[in-house]
Formats: structure tokens, sequence, C-alpha cells
């Protein structure tokens, strides 16, 4: 009972968080299919960014756990290993739309996507490093809240479903994740420090993930406008 309290109070500190993503610029026109496919691509280009790092985050948290926390160090790893890859599937999906992803790899994440790769290495390296366990449970609790809605919002935006394997993957996959999330809560968190740590930076990761996508999408209409420019003819 004591692991289900935890998660209540993060789930709660959570969807605050998740109500103001979806009242971020990006997720709203998202929702109301106010979007092209060359936004859905822009965002894919940041999540492809962000989820590169994602493994590697993850193993590093283990280099700050100690005592107790120790015995979850090999279920950490294998989490991150069975995340390694999962870049390569928005790199699918890009590719499915028709995108030159040629050039990705070596090009700088926009803004908003800096932001949310540097705040979960800032909680692992200089805040409470069980606290990363909130940036995790956002990652992993959003596609299987939501992730169906989006997928819907997106066909009817005009998104083929052959160019969705990353949003479909991990509505399935991180249904396991989630469970994974609960051993953590049970064997990481053991304060109430860490209670308050986790559900802040999983109400602040989603906030930093509406700006994310929210950038993606601007990316997209300042280039329609210099296109629209006749100062550029």
């Amino acid at each position: 009972m004591l692991s289900q309290s935890k998660l209540d109070r993060i789930l709660a500190e959570w969807a605050i968080g998740v109500e103001e993503m979806s009242a971020s610029s990006g997720f709203a026109r998202l929702v109301r299919k106010d979007m092209g496919v060359e936004h859905y691509a822009s965002m894919l280009r940041q999540i492809y960014l962000q989820v590169r790092e994602h493994p590697q985050m993850l193993a590093a948290l283990t280099l700050r756990l100690h005592g107790p926390r120790r015995e979850s160090i090999g279920s950490l790893l294998k989490h991150a290993i069975s995340e390694q890859g999962h870049d390569k599937l928005a790199l699918r999906d890009l590719r499915s739309l028709g995108q030159d992803v040629s050039d990705l790899a070596a090009s700088y994440p926009l803004p908003g996507t800096i932001a949310m790769l540097a705040y979960g290495q800032y909680q692992i390296d200089h805040a409470n490093p069980v606290g990363y366990l909130g940036y995790l449970f956002h990652l992993e609790f959003l596609p299987t809240r939501h992730g169906e809605e989006y997928g819907r919002c997106l066909a009817e935006a005009g998104v083929p479903r052959e160019a969705m394997s990353f949003l479909a993957d991990h509505v399935e996959v991180d249904v396991a994740h989630n469970k994974l999330m609960e051993r953590y809560l049970e064997q990481l968190v053991l304060t109430e420090e860490d209670v308050i740590a986790v559900g802040n930076v999983a109400r602040t990761s989603a906030v930093l993930y509406g700006r994310m996508i929210a950038d993606a999408f601007d990316e997209v209409d300042k280039a329609r406008g210099r296109r629209d420019d006749p100062r550029e003819r």
C-alpha cells in the first residue's frame, strides 16, 4: 500500500504538469488537428534527438545510487538497454514520410529539447538523483495514458499510420515499463524528500516536454513564413 500511496501522489503531481503541457501551443494544436505532416516530422526530429540520449542518462543514474538502492542497479541497466534503438523508430517514421534524415544525427536540438535533456541530467548530477525517476515517469506514462488519443489526432490530421511506429511501440511497450516504475518507487523512493522530488520532476518534465513540441511546431511555421516573405524572393 505504501508503494500505491507514493504512486498516487506522483501521478497527481504529474497530472498537473500534463494539464499545462496539454495547454501548450504544440499539444493544443495537435489535439485540434491544427497541424500538418510537416509539423509531425519536425516533432519526430526533436523526439529523435531527445530519445537517443535516454539510455545513457538512465544508466548514468546508477552511478549515484548507494546503500540499499544498489539493489535496483541491475534492473535499471536492463531498462536502459531496452530503451536502446528507440530513436531508430523515429528515424523510420521520418523516412516513411519521405524526409531526408542524413543530417539529423549531427544537427543541434532546438532550445526546448535542450532544456528537456539538460533538466534530466541536472537531476542526476546536481539535485536528488532519485528525482530522475520523475523524468522517467513522464516518458513512460505519457504514451500509455494519452498515446492512443494522440495517434487518433495525428491520423485525422493526415499522418499515415505507417509513420507512427514510434508512438505505437511506446503505447504497448511502456505498459510493462509502468509496472517497473512501481517497483522503482518501492526500492528507490525511500524518504518523503524522495517522493516530493519525483513528483516535482514528473510535473516539470511534462511542462518542458510541451515546450519541446511547441518549439518543433514553431520551427515549421517560421520556415513557412520565410518562404512566404516577399523580401526573401
